[in-house]
This record gives C-alpha cells, sequence and structure tokens, in this order.
C-alpha cells in the first residue's frame, strides 16, 4: 500500500465529505446548513472557485475551502490565508491518541471560521489545538496531536495484513473441518465395505 500524500489524501476525503456532512450529528458539531447538493472540485481549479459547495433549493448556502494537514497544522493555515477567497476553513487533520500503551487513529474534520482568516497564525493555530485538546478530554486520552498520514497509511496497512491473516486462518479452519468431516466419512466407507466383503466371504 503506498503511503498517502496530503493532495491524494484531501482528494480522496473531498470526495467522500458530502455523505459525511450528510450525517445528523457531523452536520450539528460543524454548523453546517442544510443542503441537498454538492460540487466537489478536486485539485487544481480557478482561485475564485471554493473546494467545496454546498446547496440548497439550487441556491449555494456554504462555502468551503478544504485543507488536508501533513501533520504540521502550519501548512494548512498556511494555504488558507494565501488563497483570495476570504472562506471559512474545513480543515482534515490526522490524529495519533494515546491511552497507556493503547494508540488509535482520527481524521478529525474542524471549521474554522473565516473571522480568524486575518488573524495571527499563531492564534489561529491556537483554536485548531483547543478543538484537538477537546476531543482529548472526551475521549479520556492520555495524548493526541497531529501526525502524518504515513502514520495512519501504516496503520490501515497493518490492519489490512492482520485481518487477510485472520482470514486464511479462517479458511484453513474450515478446511480442516472439512477434511475431518470427509475423514469420517471416509472411515464410513470403509466400515460398509469391510461389511459386505465379509458378507460375501461368508456367501461363499
Amino acid at each position: 500500500m503506498r503511503t498517502a500524500t496530503p493532495q491524494k489524501f484531501g482528494v480522496r476525503m473531498l470526495r467522500e465529505l458530502p455523505d459525511l456532512l450528510k450525517q445528523k450529528d457531523v452536520k450539528e458539531i460543524l454548523n453546517i446548513p442544510e443542503f441537498d447538493k454538492t460540487i466537489v472540485r478536486e485539485s487544481t481549479h480557478s482561485p475564485l472557485e471554493a473546494d467545496l459547495s454546498l446547496i440548497k433549493d439550487n441556491k449555494v448556502v456554504a462555502e468551503l475551502s478544504v485543507k488536508a494537514s501533513t501533520g504540521n497544522l502550519d501548512y494548512i493555515i498556511k494555504s488558507w490565508r494565501t488563497e483570495r477567497r476570504n472562506l471559512d476553513l474545513l480543515a482534515i487533520l490526522p490524529l495519533e491518541g494515546r491511552k497507556n500503551s493503547n494508540i488509535t487513529y482520527y481524521v478529525a474534520l474542524i471549521v474554522v471560521p473565516k473571522i480568524l482568516r486575518r488573524e495571527n497564525p499563531a492564534r489561529i493555530r491556537k483554536y485548531l489545538l483547543s478543538v484537538i485538546n477537546a476531543k482529548r478530554e472526551e475521549e479520556k486520552l492520555d495524548r493526541l496531536w497531529p501526525t502524518d498520514f504515513s502514520e495512519i497509511s501504516g496503520a490501515i496497512r497493518d490492519f489490512e495484513l492482520l485481518r487477510k491473516q485472520d482470514e486464511i486462518l479462517r479458511k484453513q479452519d474450515e478446511l480442516l473441518k472439512r477434511q475431518e468431516v470427509m475423514i469420517k466419512k471416509f472411515d464410513r466407507i470403509i466400515e460398509i465395505l469391510e461389511k459386505i466383503y465379509e458378507e460375501l466371504k461368508a456367501s461363499k
């Protein structure tokens, strides 16, 4: 499995966003207005167009600048601040959480209002970290911090490998059970053949 780059991961997430944003709990948390249609613009497009437009009754009800992070929050802050249009930011952040020795990976969606766009980058960073910290407290984690996409890619790869191994073991177990059944059937056939042989021998 190839490691995801921020651009590739961002494009993939853009495709999934419409379905994610339709979920009631996600819509409420992110304060997303009601919409019945979306326009998703992947990769390069006009700087005057939003990455994601939400439409209700043929009218645009929200436009978002969507940025994916490499684990460095400054990357998305700088990208957002240098855009020509003043839009709300939807930040996509891979996070690594730890509780005792257990590790859990998250992908956070955080909306940053456009009123903060002209603020000092340090303040925007503080805002993002405050949302992440609130998530840490909610999940009762020891730590939760932005990580690189390669970490999540590696975790997904390891999970897929384990799942495939489990599938192979399951199929092996099924095969052994079938073989056991076949052996029992063969034993029964042998018993029948031996009985027939004895009957034939006795009839001579």
